[in-house]
């Protein structure tokens, strides 16, 4: 009989625990829930230029988990976003220009969240003002 009576414990004491572990993570989650990486795009630019590396899609926002770049020599790299040829029309800075030199480079976010968020429907493209090298991937969401 105590036996029984101490796996009705046992079996009570896990109903509740679970119960409020699932109260818990709903609350967790009951907000937004940020994108975390889907994709991801190559950084492979050697002219000074602008250069698309994420397409847009209609309805959708674009959200930049992380991005890295590496320069193969002195020269500025800048994230932008807007439409049309090479994000030609709204061009809207993303990012500063980042005054690389050889062999400099950076990393900006984790792929865990957003670090730069684009509005709907817009590309990202990359300006390059020298005509180096400038390597790196970019890593986003589209959800």
């Amino acid at each position: 009989m105590k036996r029984i009576a101490y796996l009705w414990w046992v079996l009570a004491i896990a109903i509740l625990g679970f119960g409020s572990y699932l109260k818990s993570a709903s609350a967790q989650n009951a907000g937004y829930i940020a994108p975390s990486t889907m994709a991801s795009a190559a950084i492979n630019i050697s002219t000074a230029t602008t250069t698309k590396v994420i397409t847009g899609i209609a309805g959708r926002w674009t959200y930049i988990t992380s991005f890295n770049v590496i320069a193969g020599g002195s020269g500025n790299f800048q994230l932008i976003y807007g439409t049309g040829s090479n994000c030609g029309t709204g061009q809207t800075n993303l990012t500063g220009a980042y005054n690389l030199t050889a062999q400099a480079g950076l990393v900006v976010g984790s792929g865990i969240a957003p670090a730069l968020v684009i509005p709907i429907a817009n590309d990202v493209c990359v300006i390059t003002s020298a005509a180096v090298q400038m390597s790196g991937s970019i890593a986003y969401a589209q959800p």
